[in-house]
């Protein structure tokens, strides 16, 4: 639930318009957050509201140093 209340009172500071965050997107924001380990989580907004959550997640691999290139 931290997560929920650090969202809401960022938003509180002069926007108070802004209507309040579904459940939905704080739950999958919650789950993105506990789980991306490197990459980005983008929210999409259309007409002030945040339609979707998208997120991109990086794999590196790290070069093998026993494998010689060719």
């Amino acid at each position: 639930m931290a997560i929920k209340h650090e969202i809401e009172a960022g938003l509180e500071h002069g926007h108070d318009d802004l209507p309040p965050l579904a459940p939905q997107l704080l739950r999958e924001l919650r789950k993105a957050l506990r789980t991306i380990r490197f990459g980005a989580i983008e929210l999409v907004i259309h007409d002030g509201r945040v339609m979707q959550l998208e997120l991109r997640e990086r794999v590196r691999f790290e070069p093998d140093a026993s494998v010689r290139p060719r």
